[in-house]
């Protein structure tokens, strides 16, 4: 496994994105979800999180999603840890503001523009969809699910990491009137200084009901 030098990331915000990576990176699980599938982060900030997935699993590729303001750090931050990403994976950002029908579809068109097998139009879409402490205030809610309802289709799989001390039942409720099942992923999947804290990892995925 790669390791990605915490030194590397440029932004203020390093140090919470390094604990939020925690809950992720340690589930060797998902290195079967992750290989060769198309990722795509939201709420980005630093990167900290797709770059690390991009070190240390090997997606085809990985979409780098935030504000308009934070897309120059990002592309600072992807130059800077390009040695350190698995050789193959593509790493990409892209301004997204969630909620943003024009930029969804934009974002849309350039994940199907990477597929190559123009007979499996699956291959086009996006994969897994991340995000760490996504829904901490209630108005985010509404533009965040737009553009998961938008991104997720039948197969694909959300992993959101949620402080649980700030994320509200009502966003459980409008994922689910929205047509997704969740789940929490048990605590002992975590490190063990995690267990029985606010932060918890979500899985989500379309309902088949």
């Amino acid at each position: 496994m790669h390791e990605l030098e915490p030194k590397q990331i440029d932004d203020s915000e390093q140090g919470q994105e390094q604990e939020q990576v925690k809950h992720i990176v340690p589930l060797r699980r998902y290195r079967s979800i992750f290989d060769g599938k198309r990722v795509v982060e939201l709420g980005s900030g630093t990167g900290y999180v797709g770059l690390m997935i991009a070190a240390c699993f090997k997606p085809s590729h990985v979409y780098l999603t935030d504000l308009q303001t934070h897309v120059h750090g990002l592309q600072r931050n992807v130059q800077r840890n390009a040695e350190a990403l698995r050789t193959g994976v593509q790493v990409h950002v892209s301004e997204l503001a969630w909620g943003s029908s024009e930029q969804e579809t934009g974002l849309l068109e350039s994940i199907a523009a990477t597929n190559d097998d123009v007979d499996n139009l699956e291959a086009g879409q996006v994969d897994v969809i991340l995000g760490t402490d996504v829904a901490y205030l209630r108005e985010l809610y509404d533009p965040l699910l737009h553009t998961m309802n938008r991104l997720a289709t039948a197969r694909t799989l959300i992993l959101l990491g949620l402080n649980r001390a700030d994320t509200r039942m009502t966003f459980f409720r409008q994922l689910e009137q929205d047509g997704f099942e969740y789940y929490k992923i048990s605590d002992l999947q975590l490190p063990k200084e995690y267990w029985g804290q606010d932060f918890g990892l979500f899985e989500i995925r379309r309902s088949h009901a």
